[in-house]
């Protein structure tokens, strides 16, 4: 865990530095097992590594966070200095991370991402946590 954590501070300073107004984009690859996505999975894959090489055609940084399972694949398309290992247990990062880069802050995840109710908001919970727990090893301020 250190390591991935190194390289992903590594990773963000990289991109981050300069003078490039350069923007990074961090997709999550499809969880591990997930029958929500598993039908579908191989075109969430196919649709996140073209997005992914257009970010870079366009000058910006893109970092895949994927299972282990999935990181070849990633890495082959992309190049294993923008992809990590450090699944995500949903792909909507833009539900449950962070907002305005300026001044980063975290909104809690509802229970509506989940399919609402007691459980989704567990849900829920759980997957804003796995997010908040590598924001704050790898030292992101909010």
């Amino acid at each position: 865990m250190k390591t991935i954590l190194s390289f992903l501070t590594g990773l963000i300073g990289i991109f981050m530095t300069g003078t490039s107004a350069a923007e990074l984009i961090v997709l999550a690859s499809p969880p591990k097992i997930d029958s929500y996505y598993e039908k579908v999975q191989d075109k969430i894959i196919d649709f996140q590594i073209n997005y992914a090489r257009q970010i870079i055609k366009n000058g910006d940084n893109v970092l895949i966070l994927s299972t282990k399972k999935l990181y070849n694949e990633y890495a082959d398309a992309l190049g294993n200095k923008r992809v990590i290992i450090s699944p995500m247990w949903d792909i909507w990062m833009r539900d449950f991370t962070l907002a305005n880069p300026e001044s980063p802050v975290m909104f809690r995840y509802t229970a509506a991402g989940q399919g609402g109710g007691k459980e989704g908001q567990t849900q829920s919970d759980e997957v804003q946590s796995i997010f908040y727990q590598l924001a704050k090893k790898s030292r992101t301020q909010f």
